[in-house]
């Protein structure tokens, strides 16, 4: 029994003396250090699943120097002022604002959004209608039919579909019908799709469906331009509400989709209302413009220019750094749309900061995190691209070295298909990105080194877990 009991304290000792708690420091550098609990929360906060990279030394070693590389660059950044300068605010503001909006969008629409739908339980037989044709004489392009041709081919299929309902009502059987004769994924489950509500579908399908009672199948095939042409069956009626959809629906997926799909709705209309309020106005007829000053919409007493908006577009294009990108350009239409966006995403800032949801610790936590590691990302680029040039004789040289393989592409020559290089000014621009790449690369590789020895960064190896 004694030896039983000191056995039992050893063992009992040694895995006392091997556990690995969250206070254990994993590195240490210049004023600071990496405890392992932190560690797990950077993992976390990064989406990398620490159980299969805790397997592996050499990775978990790489992740901890990963971490540290960006607490020095974000405590380097801040020393510099880097995460005061206007251009980068702006930019953090539109990086972190939907979390802002998600978390509006949770308490307000998600926690408090009611709806009561009608919805019908479907199977259904597709025949498909193709619009085109493959001409072999035109390396098999796809060549669209005429209105004719078209509308002889839905003709053809309606009749194909006729003679299915025919023997729908003769008796045969919806289910078995629908694993023979349908043409879409749903076959394989005798043309079963669940649930749908109303709007969830093409007007024609939709308005079919919700026009027929329990067991009832369409006694016309129902056409759906650019689709198909169907048969519909219901086989269930039901009042969907946000209480008693998952129970009614089993398929958790679809039950989720179609809840989602009604909270946009829901969620609509929260946002037209606020859109309505007497202090908020819009004004259509200024986006086109190109005076920087016209004013585009007001909230409360706040007004945003078309100078406002193009600080923000060109931030949301191209980042901090436009350099060397090119041009995206926009038409009026577009513009128009991308201005109500961001009309409506002001509206929702100043509904989420009038909730309080600004106030809330886990949300200050959350925009802190992603603020930091957005100034560490930035900050590594502007570094890493500064002072960077590629010389016409270093794309010549790459060119020239790699023509045959990299820079050229299979051709047509008679019966033949021959490998040509590609013109050295049609790739310039792809081989001038391509040796920036890697000199960013060796740059970031050889400033990273230097920063954690200037930090005085060291890993205490003896607290990895992995086995390798």
């Amino acid at each position: 029994m004694k030896i039983f009991f000191s056995t039992f304290i050893i063992v009992l000792a040694a895995s006392i003396i091997g556990c690995k708690g969250d206070s254990d420091i994993l590195a240490t550098y210049k004023d600071g250090n990496i405890t392992r609990g932190e560690f797990y929360k950077w993992l976390e906060t990064k989406r990398i699943p620490k159980e299969t990279l805790l397997k592996s030394k050499s990775k978990e070693k790489e992740r901890i120097e990963n971490m540290a590389v960006e607490l020095l660059t974000i405590a380097k950044a801040k020393e510099e002022g880097f995460d005061k300068d206007e251009k980068f605010r702006l930019f953090s503001d539109i990086f972190t604002e939907n979390i802002l909006i998600k978390r509006l969008y949770d308490k307000e629409i998600k926690e408090k959004g009611h709806f009561k739908e009608p919805a019908v339980k479907v199977r259904q037989i597709m025949f498909r209608v193709k619009d085109f044709e493959i001409d072999p004489k035109q390396k098999n392009k796809r060549v669209n039919l005429g209105k004719q041709e078209l509308e002889k081919r839905t003709n053809e299929t309606i009749t194909k579909a006729r003679d299915i309902i025919e023997k729908l009502n003769k008796g045969g059987k919806f289910e078995e019908l629908a694993k023979q004769y349908s043409e879409d994924f749903s076959k394989q489950k005798g043309g079963d799709i669940g649930f749908i509500v109303h709007n969830m579908m093409p007007q024609e399908f939709a308005d079919a469906a919700f026009s027929l009672k329990k067991a009832e199948y369409t006694k016309e095939p129902v056409v759906v331009p650019g689709r198909g042409v169907y048969i519909i069956k219901v086989e269930d009626t039901e009042e969907l509400t946000d209480k008693n959809i998952e129970k009614i629906i089993e398929n958790k997926n679809q039950a989720m989709n179609i809840k989602n799909g009604l909270l946009r709705n829901y969620a609509k209309e929260y946002i037209d209302k606020l859109i309505g309020a007497p202090d908020v106005k819009f004004f259509e007829n200024k986006t086109a413009g190109k005076n920087k000053n016209d004013v585009l919409f007001k909230i409360g007493d706040v007004s945003y220019t078309a100078g406002d908006f193009m600080k923000r577009n060109e931030l949301r294009q191209y980042g901090l750094d436009s350099t060397n990108k090119p041009k995206i350009n926009i038409t009026d239409e577009q513009k128009k749309n991308m201005v109500r966006n961001y009309f409506q995403i002001e509206i929702l800032k100043r509904e989420a900061l009038v909730t309080g949801i600004d106030k809330d610790p886990e949300y200050a936590k959350e925009i802190q995190t992603r603020t930091d590691s957005l100034i560490a990302r930035e900050y590594m680029n502007k570094v890493f691209s500064s002072d960077l040039k590629i010389s016409y004789n270093e794309i010549k040289e790459e060119y020239d070295k790699n023509k045959e393989s990299r820079y050229s592409k299979m051709l047509s020559k008679g019966k033949k298909r021959v490998k040509q290089p590609e013109p050295l000014t049609a790739v310039k621009d792809r081989i001038e990105r391509n040796l920036l790449n890697v000199k960013k690369s060796e740059k970031r590789k050889s400033w990273t080194a230097q920063l954690l020895q200037e930090y005085a960064f060291e890993l205490d190896e003896s607290q990895l877990e992995g086995d390798r």
